[in-house]
């Protein structure tokens, strides 16, 4: 795995900044991930569509690697990362699980809480601050983990993997649902910390888990992925100014557009680092050029997007 060189506080504040501002304008948003596509969008319409209904389908395919619908209900679950709670409202509304959502960031695990009370499944559902290298649980306290784009942002890899072990029971499964780089230079992937063929499972395996089954969703994400990107061009970031206004006025504005220099900002230096045509990135934004990467790779076997079955030892 290679060593990074853009600073994770640097990382942290774009995520708190910009994910925070979209999440705050649209309150019904439950997830941050990426999603699935099984054909191309053909109109506009479609592709809208397909881009809300996207990351609830690519959970539909993390349930089938699990098999969990043999899970008892009743069952105790931990998502690592939960960003705003639509995992945990998935699990707890699909497989009756009692689930403790854990995300890093204040701010995310408070919005996490809101938005899953909402719903009667919320009351299944506990939301708290932790950090997935020192989980504040007892040893073998729950039956199933996820992470979905969680292992990419963390680069004290094995410390997470010996954390998620230590507080699932012995049988339990965690399913990690990540991105892999398959070149030595993914001319991006500095932003994050992506694991490499082999990684998970040799990181599970010192860690006391043995790998049940390894899922590549890569041509469906890339598909998605297209009609991401497309949301990520500069007519449609200025679009998006007025309902930052309407749902949270000009401080709501002033903090998504912060939040979109600071993002576009990270990947012209990581651009800049790798030699890459800054100018023309600058041009045609930064973010859509850095998810147009993302898709190409997915597309042509460059990376692969995953979803790894663990089954506690």
């Amino acid at each position: 795995m290679s060593e990074p060189t853009t600073s994770s506080a640097s990382l942290e504040a774009h995520y708190a900044e910009f994910f925070g501002a979209i999440a705050d304008m649209a309150p019904g948003l439950l997830h941050l991930h990426y999603g699935l596509c099984e054909t191309a969008p053909t109109t506009p319409w479609h592709a809208l569509r397909a881009l809300a209904r996207g990351p609830v389908a690519l959970l539909d395919e993390v349930w089938k690697a699990g098999e969990l619908e043999a899970l008892p209900a009743g069952s105790r679950g931990l998502d690592v990362g939960c960003g705003l709670g639509g995992t945990s409202l998935e699990l707890a509304r699909r497989f009756g699980v009692r689930m403790v959502g854990v995300d890093r960031t204040r701010s995310q695990a408070r919005r996490a809480h809101q938005r899953t009370r909402r719903f009667p499944e919320g009351e299944r559902i506990r939301v708290a601050q932790g950090n997935g290298l020192a989980l504040p649980f007892a040893a073998r306290t729950f039956q199933v983990a996820t992470s979905i784009e969680v292992v990419f942002h963390v680069l004290d890899k094995p410390t997470l993997f010996a954390e998620v072990a230590r507080v699932l029971a012995p049988g339990g499964t965690w399913l990690i649902v990540d991105q892999e780089n398959h070149e030595a230079e993914n001319r991006l992937s500095e932003l994050f910390q992506f694991a490499e063929p082999g990684d998970i499972e040799r990181l599970g395996g010192n860690a006391g888990f043995e790998l049940v089954r390894e899922v590549d969703l890569s041509a469906g994400v890339a598909r998605w992925m297209q009609t991401y990107a497309a949301m990520a061009s500069p007519p449609w970031q200025a679009a998006l100014v007025p309902l930052a206004l309407v749902r949270g006025g000009p401080a709501l504005a002033r903090r998504y557009l912060r939040g979109v220099r600071t993002y576009e900002q990270l990947v012209l230096e990581n651009a800049q680092r790798r030699g890459l045509a800054a100018p023309e990135a600058r041009a045609r934004g930064a973010i859509r050029e850095l998810r147009l990467h993302t898709q190409r790779c997915l597309a042509d076997g460059r990376a692969a997007y995953k979803v790894w079955a663990l089954r506690r030892r």
